[in-house]
């Protein structure tokens, strides 16, 4: 008997990375997982790499479009009816110094970190069962700034007060609202944004108090525990999963 047999998941941003290893953490406890991503071959090409679980449905969707988003959710409620599970995962992230960032790039990031989350929970509302669990994943970056990531930050700091405003907003209508924050996770944005222009076990040694990069599955884990009965009565709680880099 899996925690999550006969529960129903939505895990948006699963492309990749987090996303993807808490979509396939879910399935292999017993759920039905819907996936989304911004690309449908991408999304099943990142599924396909994790071996697919039997079952699980992929669909594409925009963040930072709220009328996709609210066609989303009426698609997925036509298919499972309502869910159990609301995981927002997706985000964008950009190495830029602040004096060089441009307004597009501000927009981007802020419409699918900040108004894709709000929406998305938003439009999910009415298809969540009772009792459902929702959880937002921030960046440790909400807690301390980068100045190659002053956007980022912000988008971040955002969906860590929107994890508190939600919880209190639903918490009388029997909904858990939650946050995971993870630091350093090994995935292609922490790639991209930091280990190709550092000496790896230099950023490790200064950065990481437990000596090592996380994987994405101790994140997934996390979010599974808040998700679950076993986190029944904690709500508008972030659980940082970063190594001990925020505060240590």
């Amino acid at each position: 008997m899996g925690r999550f047999d006969e529960k129903r998941v939505v895990v948006l941003g699963a492309s990749r990375g987090i996303g993807l290893a808490t979509a396939c953490r879910f399935a292999a406890e017993g759920a039905q997982v819907v996936v989304t991503g911004r690309s449908l071959e991408r999304l099943e090409q990142g599924l396909a790499s994790l071996g697919t679980p039997a079952g699980m449905v992929a669909l594409k969707c925009d963040m930072a479009d709220v009328s996709a988003l609210e066609q989303l959710f009426a698609e997925i409620g036509r298919r499972l009816g309502a869910f159990d599970v609301l995981v927002v995962s997706a985000g964008v992230a950009q190495r830029t110094a602040f004096e060089e960032v441009t307004e597009e790039e501000f927009d981007r990031i802020m419409d699918i970190n900040v108004k894709g989350t709000f929406f998305a929970v938003q439009k999910a509302l009415p298809y969540l069962r009772p009792g459902a669990a929702v959880v937002l994943v921030g960046s440790n970056l909400s807690y301390s700034g980068w100045e190659l990531a002053t956007v980022y930050g912000a988008s971040k700091a955002a969906v860590l007060n929107l994890t508190r405003s939600l919880a209190a907003t639903l918490a009388g209508s029997g909904i858990r609202v939650n946050g995971v924050t993870p630091g350093s996770i090994r995935t292609a944005m922490l790639k991209e944004v930091v280990l190709d222009h550092y000496d790896e076990a230099e950023f490790v040694q200064g950065e990481l108090p437990v000596g090592f990069i996380g994987d994405p599955d101790d994140v997934a884990k996390t979010i599974a525990f808040l998700a679950s009965d076993d986190a029944r009565y904690i709500v508008g709680e972030d659980i940082l999963c970063d190594g001990g880099s925020t505060r240590l």
